[in-house]
């Protein structure tokens, strides 16, 4: 007996091909009714990533060029962070980051969405801050001034992008 996977629209196959160049099949796939393919294959896919690598370091240059407080690094250092950062996306109400999680080597700049930070000051007092595009938040004792005792979350409140820059990746 042959395994059969039914795919619907919108789904995809062949995703081994897009990893390793002349990769044999492993699978054939025969229509149950009349379809229309849209196929990519590992050059143009390859080509396609590049493409898009590039654009989202461009969109990481034009964010620390516009923010008054990255805008004064140098070439450097900004083509670093560029190359280096990473993309994170993050949910409607998906926690962020928390002081348990925090480990006070990462920023993150807010590119979409909105989030918030819920410190909890005392045993019956929170402060609420909230931190929108072209901000940042990260490195909990320098950037955000927040005392380590000071249990805080910061919650996405809306789908939100950001990029995440290490102390380790630069």
């Amino acid at each position: 007996h042959i395994p059969t996977r039914i795919i619907s629209v919108g789904q995809c196959f062949g995703e081994l091909g897009l990893i390793q160049l002349n990769l044999k099949r492993l699978e054939t796939a025969k229509t149950l009714s009349k379809v229309q393919l849209l196929y990519i294959d590992y050059i143009h896919y390859k080509d396609a990533v590049k493409l898009m690598r590039n654009y989202q370091v461009d969109q990481i240059l034009n964010y620390i060029n516009s923010n008054m407080w990255l805008h004064s690094l140098d070439i450097y250092t900004k083509s670093k962070i560029g190359f280096m950062a990473k993309q994170e996306i993050y949910e409607k109400n998906q926690v962020v980051l928390s002081h348990d999680t925090c480990d006070n080597n990462t920023i993150y700049l807010i590119q979409i969405g909105c989030l918030k930070q819920i410190i909890q000051t005392s045993k019956d007092t929170y402060d609420i801050i909230y931190f929108r595009p072209k901000e940042y938040f990260g490195d909990v004792n320098t950037i955000l001034n927040v005392k380590e005792n000071y249990p805080f979350t910061i919650i996405a409140i809306e789908e939100t992008i950001c990029y995440t820059i290490s102390q380790d990746t630069l």
